[in-house]
């Protein structure tokens, strides 16, 4: 069961819980200065019963409590920017658009669907992922340890290279790959029928090359090509990997080799067994106490 899906089961089961609430709250729960009790109180804040309630009836039960709850405490953390915001409001209508086009849907029926009310909610929704995102990363990152960058070093990291590739037509480029297999240099194979770039020299933490590139220059020895074409993206490619240098010091690269484990780390989470770990642990962090049992057994069969 995914992390959405128990969040749809566990809504489910607080809007039975709500019917019992006022009989499971502790009896050490001490009211706020306007009269409210809370159901949950963490570090300088808490959330009361009719703001969860409110939550509730307003977002169809999509913002429910653990989003309610991880939004005040990522807010307190993570400010996001203009260029940030904006890429989450493409994604959204990238994402809408897609379920449009390709299972004849309409905008709303999407919504409705994913249990969104309004493209507001979804988007409010989306941000909250980013924010849970960027602590997870900051967690991981707290956890990698010197063996881990010691052996990524050692193992898996190499000097910057340089990638050049020829796209085209793959008839095209069979006949290049032939007169290339002859001896001929790129230089003289190159016509207007196809396209030849020289993307430099790329660092191993280069976010701005397609990777599937990358790896095929990586795996190939300096100043060599591919034997055989690439498909790369419905497109077909001559990969050419050139000069390479020699790795920096570790000390140099401590940082970035952190990033990079913990980018594997998370993309190899299929499970998102290490999302779930860092959200246990933001709320632990924040010292999250539940004022509700029934609440409170929820979270704890929800986090196992």
């Amino acid at each position: 069961m995914n992390y959405k899906q128990k969040i749809i089961y566990l809504f489910i089961g607080l809007c039975l819980g709500i019917l019992v609430m006022s009989f499971n709250i502790k009896k050490n729960n001490v009211p706020l200065a306007n009269g409210e009790l809370p159901i949950i109180s963490f570090l300088n804040g808490s959330i009361t019963s009719n703001e969860y309630y409110n939550t509730l009836k307003e977002n169809s039960g999509i913002s429910i409590l653990l989003d309610l709850l991880d939004d005040k405490l990522l807010s307190k953390k993570y400010q996001l920017n203009d260029k940030e915001l904006l890429t989450i409001q493409e994604k959204m209508n990238d994402t809408i658009n897609y379920y449009i086009k390709y299972y004849d849907t309409n905008e709303q029926d999407f919504l409705n669907t994913a249990g969104f009310k309004d493209k507001d909610t979804f988007y409010n929704y989306l941000i909250i992922e980013e924010k849970r995102k960027l602590y997870e990363k900051d967690y991981l990152e707290k956890k990698i340890t010197n063996n881990e960058i010691n052996n990524y070093y050692i193992n898996k990291l190499v000097g910057d290279f340089e990638i050049m590739y020829i796209k085209g037509d793959s008839k095209i480029l069979l006949d290049i790959l032939l007169k290339l297999n002859n001896g001929e240099s790129i230089q003289n194979v190159l016509n207007d029928k196809v396209t030849y770039k020289n993307l430099g020299y790329i660092s191993f933490d280069n976010d701005t090359i397609n990777s599937d590139i990358y790896l095929d220059a990586k795996n190939l020895s300096e100043n060599t090509y591919t034997t055989s074409l690439r498909s790369i993206d419905n497109e077909y490619y001559i990969i050419f990997k050139g000069n390479v240098k020699e790795k920096d010091p570790l000390e140099s690269l401590k940082n970035r080799i952190t990033k990079k484990i913990v980018e594997e780390k998370i993309k190899n989470d299929t499970n998102n067994l290490l999302y779930k770990e860092a959200l246990i642990n933001l709320r632990k962090e924040e010292q999250v106490t539940f004022n509700d049992t029934y609440l409170e057994k929820l979270y704890n069969i929800f986090t196992q």
